[in-house]
């Protein structure tokens, strides 16, 4: 079976985990500099590049094995809509509390729409491991960034009545 194609050039999609890990540092830096009032470009700068890394997920291959069998529906939801649904959430989660940590017209919407569907999504994940979907462990690195996302935006609403 050939491999499948992607719009990204396979070096980016190789090196995406390296960008995540490091805007995941400089974020990390960046909110600790914004809470001591020291400026919040590094903030704003992290944060942008976090959610274009969860932005580009979705284009790279999901390896799940076995992907040469014919599969059906439940596979298709599991294997493609459902990672690039949560990716782009994940995506848009991380603008919205960028927006709110700034003060930003449209950070309530963005945190809402956001959070959720990567709460519809976790629902829908949770099934597929109860019912025993094949190779629905390929969706657990997913699951590592999607839950801290969704956890935050909670906090946000309830800590700070966005609700």
């Amino acid at each position: 079976m050939q491999p499948a194609r992607t719009p990204l050039p396979p070096i980016l999609t190789k090196y995406l985990p390296w960008g995540e890990r490091f805007f995941l540092v400089a974020s990390f830096i960046g909110l600790v500099l914004h809470f001591m009032n020291a400026g919040s470009q590094v903030m704003f700068m992290s944060l942008t590049g976090l959610a274009m890394v969860y932005f580009l997920y979705p284009y790279r291959p999901l390896e799940t094995p076995g992907s040469d069998q014919k599969q059906g529906f439940t596979e298709l939801l599991a294997f493609t809509i459902v990672p690039k649904v949560s990716w782009i959430s994940c995506s848009v989660c991380v603008i919205g509390i960028l927006f709110y940590l700034l003060n930003y017209e449209g950070a309530k919407q963005m945190l809402f729409i956001g959070s959720s569907t990567l709460s519809f999504i976790l629902v829908i994940i949770a099934i597929f491991f109860v019912t025993g979907v094949k190779n629905v462990n390929a969706l657990v690195f997913i699951l590592y960034r999607a839950v801290p996302v969704v956890f935050v935006c909670l906090y946000i609403f309830l800590k700070y009545g966005l609700a």
